[in-house]
């Protein structure tokens, strides 16, 4: 009596820590839906005035030589992050800096910054954090950084750009960090920004000036605009706020849709907001980036949208969004690092996407929904190979989860020749059948391939003793089934279908409770008064033989 007390509350807790796994530790086996592209990927988390960060509105990112984080904002200045603090540098800052009003921030092989301010172009010393002006020849570029500032750039090369209001310079350097050679190109513009980009990776730029967009390359120490393709021509008259080169295609980010250019096809593909799900949120789109997965990101003034290559449609994120909706609608600008995800947006700051260590979703019983879990804790699962889910459940029955759905398939005694609803353990063996202990019904068996189930006649003098099975180990070496009971260790030939007492004393390993075979072949069977380990090398197929085991605390031999 005391010791079937025992084991039935041994029994209790071991189901509920598997349902308790079964609740954190299932992952998804199919994909997600559209909405939870993001929120459901990444722990999210914000930097914003809450979080000291000075202003909410964002222009963009930058990640220098040393790893810290600057985000450009307006009304703030420029702000390094170190992960943890914010130190703002703006007119109010101790190094009383040029502007609250910045814009882009880039660095150079000098490991200089270089700051673009409504105001002006500052280049700071990151060494001091103090302001410096390289020199020129006899003088230095310090009449070129008073100009009002739009943009800077650092292109492939290790040239910088820096782009005013009706010029575009740019510089090169000697191995002093003195500048060599200044190109200049003057431009007719009337957007808050000029988009530049160093698409080819060569040096040269596409940039949006004199109303389209157009590359610009310097020859013989002058700056040239050429075009770029006769189908560029399309975006004559937008706003370009983006580019981004991803494979064969490069997306490109106006105010009136998204392009897709194709470099072998030399074709101009357009994306606009239209009345039919999935097309974009908004027709002005603000940035790009490529998510850590490889999908393109698309941040517009209608929140963030997620591009599915597959169908060319895209999935959006925004503050209708439920369960996690985007804090702010209106998207400046984007960055993917070290599998993060940055938004900058221009009322709530920055929101920052880092990996989930799980992806993690619960199965459990709905009354509502006849395809949901069955009832009760979860006592055995068992995953084949594609990824399809089984679950044995306490007076539940069998359950199966084909992949890529969400629906349970059941079996019970009700509906089936399961001979108990208590399924306690599942095991696979190498013939596609997947084998089913039950808590007071024996053995049972169902095919991997047609779904058909089976019990399992035990002889006559044996059913008693294998009705409760608390362990299954299917055995490649002799091609046979163990079976651990509350009542002994038994042995199952799948060749012939003979249950058999497998070595002395099999009956008196009591309470199994669990098994595993290892890399060296051997058995471990958890029962009441410890671990029984079993050499399946030392039974010789249709010999007979004896199997050695042993316990924790004696060897017995063959």
């Amino acid at each position: 009596m005391l010791f079937s007390r025992f084991f039935v509350s041994l029994r209790s807790y071991m189901m509920r820590r598997v349902y308790l796994l079964l609740s954190l530790l299932v992952l998804l086996a199919s994909p997600l839906s559209a909405q939870n592209l993001l929120t459901e990927h990444y722990q999210i988390s914000h930097l914003d005035l809450s979080a000291g960060l000075p202003h909410n509105n964002v222009n963009q990112f930058f990640v220098d030589s040393q790893g810290f984080v600057w985000i450009s904002t307006y009304g703030g200045g420029a702000v390094r992050y170190d992960g943890y603090s914010f130190m703002t540098i703006g007119i109010a800052s101790p190094q009383g800096w040029s502007s609250n009003s910045c814009k882009r921030i880039t660095e150079d092989k000098h490991h200089r910054l270089w700051i673009a301010y409504d105001e002006r172009t500052d280049v700071i010393d990151m060494r001091t954090l103090s302001r410096t002006t390289p020199r020129y020849g006899n003088g230095d570029v310090g009449s070129m950084l008073e100009r009002p500032s739009v943009s800077v750039y650092n292109d492939s090369k290790g040239a910088m750009w820096q782009v005013c209001n009706d010029s575009i310079f740019r510089y090169t350097f000697n191995d002093d960090g003195t500048v060599r050679h200044i190109g200049r190109y003057h431009y007719v513009g009337n957007t808050p920004d000029v988009c530049i980009k160093d698409v080819e990776q060569d040096g040269s730029v596409w940039v949006c000036v004199d109303g389209g967009l157009y590359r610009l390359k310097e020859r013989n120490g002058k700056l040239e605009r050429e075009d770029i393709a006769a189908v560029m021509s399309q975006l004559r008259g937008l706003y370009v706020t983006d580019v981004l080169k991803q494979g064969s295609r490069i997306w490109i980010s106006t105010n009136m849709g998204l392009y897709a250019y194709d470099q072998y096809t030399h074709s101009l593909q357009a994306f606009r907001h239209t009345s039919e799900a999935g097309s974009l949120s908004h027709d002005f789109a603000t940035s790009l980036a490529e998510s850590p997965d490889g999908r393109l990101l698309v941040g517009t003034l209608r929140g963030l949208n997620v591009l599915s290559d597959q169908q060319d449609t895209f999935a959006h994120w925004d503050n209708a969004t439920a369960g996690h909706p985007l804090p702010s609608d209106f998207v400046h600008c984007l960055m993917v690092r070290d599998g993060q995800v940055w938004i900058g947006t221009e009322t709530a700051g920055v929101v920052k996407l880092s990996p989930r260590p799980l992806l993690l979703r619960n199965y459990v019983y709905d009354p509502r929904q006849p395809s949901s879990l069955s009832p009760r804790p979860v006592n055995a699962m068992y995953v084949e190979p594609n990824g399809t889910l089984w679950a044995g459940t306490v007076e539940g029955g069998l359950n199966r989860k084909a992949v890529g759905s969400q629906d349970f398939e059941h079996w019970t005694v009700q509906n089936s020749a399961l001979s108990h609803n208590s399924v306690s353990v599942l095991e696979a063996d190498a013939h596609g059948q997947l084998w089913i202990g039950t808590w007071g019904g024996g053995l049972n068996r169902i095919s991997l391939q047609d779904k058909q189930l089976q019990h399992v006649d035990m002889p006559a003098e044996m059913v008693a003793q294998t009705n409760y099975i608390g362990a299954l180990a299917y055995d490649k070496y002799n091609d046979a089934l163990w079976i651990g009971s509350n009542d002994g260790v038994f042995y199952y030939d799948l060749k012939t279908g003979v249950l058999s007492d497998p070595f002395e004393d099999n009956r008196i390993v009591r309470g199994c409770i669990g098994s595993l075979v290892d890399k060296d072949g051997q058995l471990w069977i958890g029962c009441i008064t410890g671990v029984r380990i079993i050499d399946l090398h030392s039974r010789r197929s249709g010999g007979g033989q004896v199997p050695r085991q042993e316990s924790a605390t004696q060897t017995r031999p063959s």
